[in-house]
């Protein structure tokens, strides 16, 4: 299954079985950690060794334990017993400070539930649980789950327009989409990237990894826009319009001021208004799909 949204994030899981606490090792081989909805925290120095991302998901205990007292009393009980009984198993992207995101989130750090998968359930039985009943479930409990959108059918105009849509959204990286058979079940998940979020993930690495800034920087950009096919392009005009600009001249104002340049540093340097969003990850809300297995 691909659990592919907020990378940058980070992506964890809680598992339904009181006391668990552990280490995760994350697909690309990052460790993060985890807790159960019983409320204990992961030992953080049990992910100290992890590399790259290890630092973000040290935070992920605290969020959760944060998320958990913030519930209406006697949620956080029935969240357990629920995942307990059920043998599921909840999965969240973080919502973290300093991870720059095309969306704003606001400044409180939260993780954002969009996949409920089942403990020891056969190909047959689907990747995860129906995603409607499932985060509406979470959503019960007071959680930040996403509600997924109505089911549209694959190869139909619907889809097209659904597809597209996803991909001339400025404010987000893109969505998780389910593939659903004719019984209902999800058979597939895959990830429709906004085409905002290349441009964004190319604007990034000319300003932090390759310095550049004014005409070198908008040449930079430029190019990687020629070289699109023409109907992204197209898509991308209310990006350029909105975003080009304003990214030379944040360049700009990093080389004037001598901030600093590594990507933790432009994603908490700006403020007040003027937010720092080079780096592009987002959760949109997931789409549903229904096809042919």
């Amino acid at each position: 299954m691909a659990r592919a949204t907020g990378e940058k994030g980070g992506r964890g899981i809680f598992r339904g079985r009181r006391g668990a606490t552990r280490p995760y090792e994350n697909v690309d081989g990052c460790g993060i950690c985890c807790g159960d909805c019983s409320g204990d925290v992961a030992d953080a120095s049990a992910a100290r060794g992890y590399a790259t991302r290890a630092r973000d998901a040290l935070r992920f205990p605290n969020v959760w334990r944060d998320t958990l007292r913030a519930l209406p009393e006697g949620r956080a009980d029935a969240l357990h017993d629920y995942l307990g009984t059920t043998g599921r198993t909840a999965c969240f992207d973080g919502i973290l400070r300093e991870c720059g995101r095309l969306a704003d989130h606001g400044p409180r750090e939260t993780l954002k539930l969009y996949v409920v998968t089942c403990r020891g359930a056969t190909p047959h039985e689907g990747l995860c649980a129906d995603p409607a009943s499932s985060m509406a479930a979470l959503q019960s409990f007071g959680l930040d789950a996403v509600t997924p959108q109505p089911a549209v059918e694959l190869g139909t105009d619907e889809y097209a327009v659904l597809r597209d849509g996803v991909a001339r959204h400025l404010n987000c990286e893109g969505a998780v989409f389910y593939g659903c058979n004719e019984a209902g079940v999800v058979v597939r998940m895959w990830k429709r990237r906004s085409h905002a979020y290349a441009m964004e993930r190319a604007a990034q690495e000319a300003i932090v990894t390759h310095r550049l800034c004014g005409v070198a920087l908008r040449s930079r950009l430029a190019g990687k826009l020629a070289g699109m096919p023409e109907e992204v392009r197209r898509c991308l005009g209310d990006w350029e319009a909105e975003r080009l600009d304003y990214l030379v001249r944040f360049a700009a104002w990093l080389h004037l001021t001598r901030r600093e340049r590594t990507l933790a540093g432009c994603r908490t340097c700006a403020a007040d208004g003027s937010r720092c969003e080079t780096s592009s990850r987002s959760v949109s809300p997931p789409m549903r799909t229904c096809g042919p297995k």
